[in-house]
């Protein structure tokens, strides 16, 4: 379990590595779950095939993923357990939900298109004069006066270039930042650390009643040794022993080494 815990460690650093590269809809939280299981079975079976060989038969893969399964489920039989586990395993939920992507644009880069605008000028005008006579006022009379004047004209024109200049166009990358949202994973923290608290101190207590319990034992045994060694043991040493082993406390005890 420890080298599928690895395993999958691998697989997370790596995936978090190229996280920002992936499309949003990639999601493989599920995924990593059954990659740590799966990792944990393969190795169990090939640790039960080579055990096996080396045990002549005795412990194969069928009694290591009896064994796996022992450890993994062997906690369901005790309700503190499931409570603690239940609690560590939706603030590992909250972590796993709590990625996100972000999409946006940045621009990278510019080019630059050449831009030319034309206008047509008069290059040159072409005609004929004409003169004729024409009788006008002049304000006091009527008079005949001589005045010429072009026709058939023609205008000849060309296309010069009249401006030039540089249009500059942005190039604009799209990119993905991977980050994780704060309140999933406060909610997961919380729940992990109330989940471990609530587990270590059910399991201190455990730990607690079964060093009384081989205390007291010990006392027994140690007591018994005695008397079958042919010593007399005084009246209460027994419970003074037995008080050092589960309390390491040696007050009562050394009141017997005069006795």
């Amino acid at each position: 379990m420890v080298a599928a815990l690895v395993g999958a460690a691998v697989v997370f650093f790596a995936y978090a590595a190229v996280a920002p590269w992936l499309e949003r809809t990639v999601y493989p939280a599920v995924a990593f779950v059954g990659i740590f299981w799966l990792l944990t079975v393969v190795l169990a079976v090939v640790y039960g095939i080579i055990s096996h060989r080396m045990t002549q038969g005795e412990f194969g893969w069928k009694q290591a993923l009896g064994l796996l399964a022992h450890v993994a489920l062997g906690w369901t039989k005790h309700w503190r357990l499931v409570v603690a586990v239940v609690l560590i395993a939706i603030g590992l939920w909250a972590i796993a939900a709590s990625p996100r992507t972000y999409t946006y644009t940045e621009v990278t880069g510019y080019r630059y298109l050449l831009e030319k605008s034309y206008a047509n000028v008069v290059d040159h005008v072409s005609g004929r004069w004409v003169t004729d006579q024409f009788v006008v006022f002049d304000g006091w009379t009527f008079a005949r006066k001589w005045y010429s004047f072009p026709t058939d004209l023609v205008v000849g024109t060309t296309q010069v270039l009249r401006d030039v200049r540089l249009v500059e166009i942005p190039v604009v990358t799209w990119r993905q930042a991977w980050y994780l949202e704060v309140g999933y994973v406060l909610i997961g923290l919380t729940l992990i650390v109330a989940g471990l608290f609530f587990g270590l101190y059910h399991a201190v207590r455990a730990n607690n009643r079964l060093l009384e319990v081989c205390g007291e034992h010990t006392a027994r045994f140690h007591v018994n040794l005695m008397r079958l060694a042919g010593y007399e043991v005084p009246e209460g040493y027994e419970e003074a022993l037995a008080r050092f082993y589960k309390t390491g406390k040696a007050d009562e005890l050394r009141a017997f080494q005069g006795k």
